[in-house]
């Protein structure tokens, strides 16, 4: 039995220990490439940058909450421990708003039209549908929230699909920005069909393998375009 739980702790915490470093690793290179008077500065990888740390933080903060403070507790939960439930819901719903607000600056002119009411959009409908989870808990739980949650992934990915289609078909010129913005969307776009489609929250761990691949491409994409610059 104890190897078996020992088992399962890896199963459960190694994924996302990669994940976390990998994550790292992009924020760090993305944030060396917006530095003022670095040999290859792309101001464009600001909104990419910020996501980045925001979702990082987010993401520890997700991690100590399910390990210390969900893991044992029991269900429904009630209290503080429903406060913290909701938290880690935060992040989930963030997540998928950054990723979209991300997109829509890396493929979209940002002054003609005016991109900032599309953001205010996605943020307050963001907004609507963490409260919709929060009220009507504990009847959205288990099989439920999966399926909410899959509803959330793939209008996450359809917008941002939609995103990129519309600037391709302005023949835009696609930027660091964008290539590093689709390497998220693919991303999600597996973590859809590998994940989501399935048990999400059984799972879990299969999307954090995802995103680890996909941060370690983003390390390598933002490298190689500075490399591209150097030489």
């Amino acid at each position: 039995m104890a190897q078996v739980a020992v088992r399962q702790v890896n199963a459960d915490v190694l994924p996302r220990v990669a994940e976390l470093v990998t994550h790292a690793a992009a924020l760090v290179v993305a944030r060396q490439q917006i530095r003022p008077g670095a040999r290859f500065c792309a101001p464009s990888l600001r909104p990419l940058s910020w996501f980045l740390g925001a979702t990082l933080l987010a993401d520890i903060v997700r991690m100590a909450i399910q390990f210390f403070v969900l893991h044992e507790a029991e269900r429904p939960f009630t209290g503080w421990h429903r406060v913290a439930f909701h938290l880690d819901q935060l992040g989930v719903v963030g997540w998928n708003a950054g990723l979209v607000a991300v997109t829509m600056l890396a493929f979209l002119e940002r002054k003609s039209p005016p991109i900032r009411w599309p953001l205010v959009h996605v943020a307050t409908t963001s907004l609507a549908a963490w409260l919709v989870l929060v009220a009507t808990y504990p009847m959205m739980r288990g099989p439920k929230l999966e399926d909410a949650y899959m509803r959330l992934e793939l209008l996450t990915v359809l917008v941002c699909l939609g995103v990129a289609a519309v600037a391709w078909s302005r023949d835009k010129w696609f930027g660091i920005a964008a290539r590093s913005a689709s390497v998220l969307v693919v991303a999600e776009l597996a973590t859809l069909f590998g994940t989501f489609l399935g048990q999400p929250l059984r799972f879990w761990s299969t999307a954090n393998v995802v995103s680890a691949v996909a941060y370690a491409v983003l390390v390598w994409e933002l490298r190689r375009a500075r490399k591209m610059v150097a030489t």
